[in-house]
């Protein structure tokens, strides 16, 4: 089924263009937002259309409770505006409704997007709204939104996609389960594994993932793959756009892969739990791991508190690549459809989410700030937030998660190939294929 959305989603991007894509953008005249024709209407009644993903059955999302607060906050601020929203739990179901609605020329007012590859066909198709005199005209936009977070949301010079959130893969780790069994954080992959062992002895999960959702697994590939070969082949392949997946590495890397499964380092049948059930192990102290995205801090903070731990891979023996280097990447990006009727009501929406005070509160519900120069209390939140903070802005490398730069076709089959191989499928049919798959994407 996603191939055939994908064929879809392709055709559609290819040879559709919106009648609506030269609708008029908001007046370049203005000196700041407040000044946009919306507000020079505040008697015209205005519906907005906003989509973006989270959980709002879940007390601990705060993505969820920030961008409802936004709503909230926004609509009493701007009486004449109603915002729709549509909001969707699961990512993997928003990446494929989002990708499937731009293309068709459904897309809402303003959305959550992706960066890089994912973002790039709505761009070349002309789906989305170029955001620079939005932050030109917005000084409060300009101040706190620092051009390294908008580069990858960059094609020809002009802005497409604004991140709110800086994410990383991190390994979370149980402190208290340690300490009880005098276990360091590891330095080395071979010290990971003495670890794996010890857990599987004494029945705890050695670390937590929920499979179902295809990406999850494609962490530890990505992360043991840099530690052996460092970035060259990244680059080449993953940023170059370079059909090499059939190369020995690739290949070496995932039987690697199959090596972490069958000395059980994942959750049994990994590939058939959901995120959602592996986290819940964590969060139960029942598995001493578990390798997941910077946006789950606050949820396993609530819970485990002070023996809440994290590091990064470690480091493995002759290896080109370094433990200093995190999978980093920013994330929940904000977009406006070039085909929206409402421009200015979006870019006022956008520009009251990238307010201090509204950053403020996101960055003090625990989440990691694409934005900088915003003041947070540190007595709101956890020593944990702030360190992590600290420490994925201050990478060697910014080693970015391959189904982003790949785009949503290439991304997925990536991460369906690292996903049967935690099945047992053979690594080099995998990479094979997918190599294949990419040098047909690729030449179009």
């Amino acid at each position: 089924m996603k191939k055939v959305v994908s064929v879809i989603v392709t055709f559609l991007l290819l040879s559709s263009v919106l009648a609506g894509c030269n609708n008029a953008t908001s007046s370049a005249q203005s000196s700041s937002v407040q000044s946009s024709a919306a507000v020079s209407k505040p008697h015209e009644k205005v519906d907005l259309t906003f989509w973006y993903t989270a959980n709002d059955a879940n007390p601990s999302d705060y993505i969820a409770k920030w961008e409802k607060e936004n709503i909230s906050l926004f609509q009493e601020k701007y009486s004449y505006v109603t915002i729709l929203p549509t909001v969707i739990s699961d990512g993997n179901q928003y990446l494929t409704k989002i990708t499937t609605e731009i293309a068709a020329g459904n897309a809402p007012d303003i959305c959550m997007t992706w960066m890089s590859g994912r973002l790039e066909p709505f761009v070349t198709a002309n789906r989305l709204h170029p955001l620079n005199d939005l932050i030109n005209k917005t000084p409060v936009m300009k101040e706190i939104i620092p051009a390294q977070a908008t580069k990858l949301g960059t094609f020809n010079d002009k802005i497409y996609a604004i991140p709110t959130i800086n994410a990383g893969e991190v390994i979370y780790y149980n402190k208290k389960i340690f300490k009880d069994n005098n276990w360091s954080i590891p330095q080395t992959y071979d010290e990971l594994l003495k670890i794996v062992a010890e857990c599987k002895a004494k029945n705890i999960i050695p670390m937590a993932m929920g499979n179902d959702s295809v990406w999850l697994g494609s962490v530890p590939y990505m992360a043991y793959f840099q530690r052996v070969y460092g970035n060259d082949l990244y680059e080449q392949v993953i940023l170059g756009k370079q059909a090499k997946f059939n190369d020995p590495a690739f290949i070496a890397a995932g039987k690697e892969l199959q090596k972490m499964v069958s000395l059980g380092m994942f959750t049994p049948n990994a590939n058939a739990v959901k995120p959602a059930d592996s986290q819940a192990s964590f969060k139960e102290g029942k598995a001493a791991m578990t390798f997941d995205g910077t946006w789950r801090l606050p949820v396993f903070f609530d819970v485990l508190k002070d023996d809440l731990g994290f590091f990064n891979f470690p480091d493995v023996a002759g290896g080109k690549g370094s433990k200093s280097v995190w999978l980093v990447n920013y994330g929940n990006a904000m977009s406006i459809s070039s085909s929206s009727k409402q421009i200015d009501t979006a870019e006022l929406f956008m520009a009251f989410m990238f307010t201090k005070e509204r950053q403020k509160a996101l960055g003090e519900y625990g989440q990691l700030l694409a934005c900088t120069n915003i003041a947070l209390d540190k007595n709101k939140i956890s020593a944990i937030a702030y360190e992590m903070n600290q420490t994925l802005a201050n990478t060697s490398y910014p080693f970015i998660p391959w189904d982003n730069p790949l785009g949503t076709n290439i991304g997925n089959e990536f991460n369906k190939a690292t996903q049967g191989i935690i099945g047992g499928k053979s690594p080099e049919d995998m990479f094979n294929n997918l190599n294949n798959y990419a040098k047909q994407e690729w030449a179009k």
